[in-house]
């Protein structure tokens, strides 16, 4: 029960339950204990493709995953861990 849990923000804008999936992404953040949620929609995409990350943008997640399994607030971390 204490093992803390990072998950990306789904990124997809053109997906149709998109929007549901996000939704429900910070409804389980909100419910589960030490669960968080890193938001990805500002990070850039690969042209032509929209789905993958960039390599720049991989970096900037893997700063944000990081600092968020520390513990730092930032305001890419869309939903801190319920208590």
């Amino acid at each position: 029960p204490s093992l803390p849990v990072v998950i990306g923000e789904i990124n997809s804008h053109t997906w149709a339950f998109g929007d549901i999936a996000r939704h429900e992404q910070r409804e389980a953040c909100r419910r589960v204990p030490g669960l968080s949620l890193v938001g990805t929609v500002d990070l850039p995409r690969i042209s032509g493709d929209g789905a993958h990350f960039t390599t720049d943008a991989m970096l900037t997640l893997g700063t944000r995953f990081a600092a968020a399994f520390q513990g730092a607030k930032r305001d890419w971390l869309l939903v801190p861990p319920a208590t």
